[in-house]
């Protein structure tokens, strides 16, 4: 085997001594040709790649929040029947329905996306938004959920504290607080900070007047 290699070498050789210095320059060329335009098509390659990642991750970032503001202003709705105490009719058990119904639909993004966005222990400890997670935002709700009296008010504040930490996790672990574009920046700084922050200020103005 090694004295069929070395003949494979010595070989090449020969025919490399046999060539013109122009085909030999010929030859460089088109190696080095070769060589220069595989690397070009890798980093244009890993290039799309990473922005077709950085776009994938974005979507779930949209796709989790959903609920989360569904939950949110549903919350604030609450909060303003607590504090007129009209919470006896028909219109607040709806309310709560709907309710029940996002957080499920919250659960099951969570169940798909939750490991994708970090919602994981390790990943919410090493943010300290520990209780920022789906089952514990479902089993606050259920504890609050029967709740009227004078402390209700608080339960609905720290719950609704709970899924704005929520909004910010997913936004920091889904690229869209690094959006690069000037035009969905803004939408994006809407929908993870200024929404969200609104919504509170108006609960608690609600609860206070």
């Amino acid at each position: 085997m090694w004295c069929s290699s070395a003949g494979k070498g010595a070989h090449m050789k020969t025919l490399l001594a046999r060539l013109s210095v122009a085909a030999k320059l010929g030859l460089l060329v088109g190696v080095l040709v070769i060589l220069i335009a595989g690397a070009s098509i890798y980093f244009i390659l890993t290039g799309i790649n990473k922005d077709i990642r950085f776009a994938e991750q974005e979507l779930k970032g949209n796709a989790y929040q959903r609920p989360l503001q569904k939950i949110l202003d549903l919350l604030c709705q609450r909060a303003a029947l607590l504090s007129t105490k009209d919470n006896d009719g028909a219109g607040f058990d709806k309310l709560s329905n709907s309710i029940d119904a996002a957080v499920e639909e919250l659960s099951a993004i969570d169940a798909k996306l939750g490991e994708a966005l970090q919602f994981t222990p390790e990943g919410l400890k090493s943010r300290q938004r520990a209780q920022a997670n789906a089952t514990a935002v479902a089993q606050k709700w259920r504890s609050i959920k029967s709740d009227k009296s004078e402390k209700a008010i608080a339960g609905n504040a720290s719950l609704l504290a709970d899924i704005r930490t929520m909004i910010t996790h997913s936004g920091d672990n889904s690229n869209l607080i690094l959006d690069p574009d000037l035009d969905s920046y803004y939408l994006m700084d809407i929908t993870l900070l200024a929404l969200p922050q609104a919504h509170d200020r108006l609960s608690v103005i609600i609860a206070d007047a």
